[in-house]
């Protein structure tokens, strides 16, 4: 997908989706490595994501819902993962294929 001026708001870094942070653009760079394909980079978000290991969020602390937070601590829970997965797909991988 290409960024264009009505959904650059839905690719753009959020609080909980942080795609700008290095830890989320750094995974993001190695899964459109060698990739062609938008099938193919979807796929590889998908494992990375689901082979994390699942644990619960700390509810006291709001970062521990971060996509950053939980690629630095390594578990996650649905939420968490979900907030990973809209970071990677729309900013992270966006910005690292060169769309934004």
């Amino acid at each position: 997908m290409i960024a264009t001026e009505p959904n650059a708001v839905f690719l753009a870094p959020a609080e909980y989706v942080d795609s700008d942070h290095p830890r989320v653009k750094e995974l993001a760079e190695r899964l459109v490595s060698g990739e062609p394909t938008p099938a193919a980079i979807a796929q590889r978000i998908f494992y990375a994501v689901r082979d994390i290991r699942y644990g619960a969020p700390d509810f006291d602390r709001l970062a521990s819902f971060k996509a950053s937070t939980l690629l630095a601590e390594g578990s996650v829970l649905r939420t968490e993962s979900s907030s990973l997965r809209c970071a990677l797909s729309g900013g992270g991988i966006a910005r690292a294929a060169g769309l934004r």
